[in-house]
């Protein structure tokens, strides 16, 4: 039974910590500003795992090798962490049996938890471990409701599984459109965010676009972007858009060339359905490849293939404001494993003009 297993780890990590002394493998990297806090246990971390600055770690813990543990982490004790582990920036571990090759984003609370290898938990993803009336906690299994006799218990996450929630970016950017001419346009997009897993926190763009034929455009860009850890990419890209009553069609072929890895290419379909007033309009988007739905943030694994579908809807409630809706299912194949994901999104679309 999972919960025992959470409800154990005391014992579990003090077995896999040995001795009960702290010890930091010598290729381990510790940055400056880490707090290593070993006064309620020992603290055990594998070669070649990377611990940010300004990271809390307070023991029993036990992380293995090849690891990372992202900015502003707090890693509370008594926690079990496998080999390659990525954890993001300012997420919050407790109590936490986490197997191999598990990814973690940004901002995350995992409590009372036990999650298998392969795992996928994107920004912002919480396991709730506390009933709000203080009871103890109850675990359902098939029609039978199984007493824990735990004040805390968070969740099992199953070998594989995808959880997405949200993601946010700190950090700004600048866009500019010129139209030269009735044939001829640019856009020009800078940005900076903060240095974190997932997001690029420096880019460049630029898109020429070209009108060929009556209806008919081309469009050509390059684009380049660092994301954490200095990894750069460069994107070049060629796509056309043609245009009919009462909307449109696109197509986009994408380059990516990630420094000291393989590149590949993306493709990605835009249908646009605009309605007969001319106010609301309906999107689709079909991508396949790493750069699925050309989204500024890579997960640091460019292995394997991407595929997704995004339908969205904007929907005028008054002549300056509109509902914008959508939703997406996104799937990906890994070498570790496959992993499939929904996305859902409610929003506001203000024009101040």
């Amino acid at each position: 039974m999972w919960w025992l297993e959470v409800l154990g780890l005391a014992e579990r990590v003090a077995q896999a910590s040995g001795d009960g002394d702290s010890r930091i493998d010598p290729a381990a990297v510790i940055e400056p500003g880490v707090i290593l806090d070993d006064s309620q246990g020992a603290i055990v971390i594998g070669p070649g795992t990377k611990v940010c600055t300004g990271a809390v770690l307070r023991g029993p813990l036990v992380i293995g090798s090849n690891g990372l543990i992202g900015n502003n982490c707090m890693v509370r004790g008594p926690t079990l962490i496998g080999d390659e582990v990525r954890i993001g920036f300012a997420s919050e571990i407790k109590q936490a049996m986490i197997a191999d090759r598990v990814m973690i984003g940004p901002q995350c609370f995992v409590s009372d938890s036990k999650i298998d290898e392969g795992a996928y938990l994107g920004a912002q993803v919480r396991t709730s471990n506390q009933r709000l009336d203080r009871a103890a906690i109850t675990v359902r299994d098939g029609e039978r409701e199984i007493a824990t006799n735990a004040d805390k218990l968070g969740c099992w996450i199953g070998a594989r599984s995808a959880l997405g929630i949200s993601a946010t970016a700190v950090g700004g950017g600048v866009t500019v459109y010129q139209d030269w001419s009735s044939t001829f346009s640019t856009r020009t997009a800078a940005f900076v965010a903060e240095n974190e897993p997932v997001f690029a926190e420096l880019g460049f763009a630029q898109d020429v676009t070209i009108a060929v034929a009556d209806k008919t455009t081309v469009t050509l860009g390059g684009r380049w972007a660092r994301y954490f850890g200095n990894q750069d990419v460069t994107f070049l890209s060629a796509g056309a858009r043609r245009y009919f009553r009462g909307g449109s069609v696109s197509y986009r072929l994408t380059h990516v060339n990630p420094e000291g890895r393989d590149a590949f290419l993306a493709h990605l379909v835009n249908i646009t359905i605009d309605d007969a007033s001319g106010e609301g309009k309906t999107q689709l988007w079909l991508s396949t490849g790493e750069a699925s739905l050309d989204r500024s943030q890579i997960d640091g694994d460019f292995d394997g293939q991407n595929r997704a579908a995004m339908l969205q809807r904007t929907q005028p409630l008054t002549s300056n404001l509109a509902l914008v809706a959508s939703a997406g299912l996104s799937s990906f194949d890994r070498p570790q494993g496959d992993f499939t994901s929904l996305n859902l999104g409610l929003g506001v679309l203000v024009n101040t003009r």
